[in-house]
């Protein structure tokens, strides 16, 4: 009986990761704009990842926006790659998403308001689907308060929480992707709520 149990769990396993055939990345870009001295270090991380979806943050607005998929993606596989409808934050410090669009189409973008001050940043939904199956999913970039101490870790579970109730209004059956810089620094919950 043992063995039959662990030969069903092994072949279980098996199909649910081999449905696991896209890798999603999610990058800090340290206020990337137009930096020729970093684009050939990021297409060395990108050559090792092999990404299909890029959430990045940090992203120095539509100048950022445009030289990262130029001067970076372009260079590592001319062509594949589309950005999805960029949405210029208040804050400096914006979040974009790359996509191979062999792979997935990109329908719409959002904002999800969890910016409760001046400086931070919103939410970013995006709406994508895969091509091959036409399984239609939302990717939320996030680039939470950064910072430690004060009042910091309680803006990230503000943040968080925002987010997590809007996620919960999704209608039943959804599927998405939460990914980006939570700027989590302690996996303590006394000292970091938001963990």
């Amino acid at each position: 009986m043992i063995k039959r149990i662990t030969i069903l769990y092994v072949l279980l396993l098996s199909q649910i990761v081999g449905q696991s055939d896209h890798v999603f990345m999610t990058y800090n870009l340290l206020n990337y704009e137009n930096e020729n001295d970093r684009e050939d270090d990021y297409v060395t991380v990108l050559e090792y990842i092999q990404p299909d979806i890029i959430i990045a943050e940090e992203v120095t607005g539509q100048t950022g926006y445009n030289h990262f998929l130029s001067d970076v993606l372009d260079i590592f596989e001319s062509g594949a790659w589309s950005g999805a409808d960029f949405t210029n934050q208040s804050a400096s410090q914006d979040i974009a998403l790359y996509y191979r669009h062999d792979v997935f189409s990109f329908i719409s973008t959002s904002v999800v308001s969890t910016a409760q001050s001046s400086g931070l940043r919103d939410v970013v939904e995006w709406v994508m689907e895969h091509n091959d199956s036409g399984v239609q999913f939302n990717v939320y970039g996030v680039h939470f308060k950064a910072s430690s101490g004060g009042s910091n870790p309680q803006t990230r579970l503000t943040e968080a929480t925002i987010l997590r109730d809007y996620l919960n209004n999704l209608s039943e059956g959804s599927h998405f992707i939460v990914a980006g810089d939570f700027n989590i620094y302690s996996n303590s919950s006394s000292s970091e709520p938001a963990f």
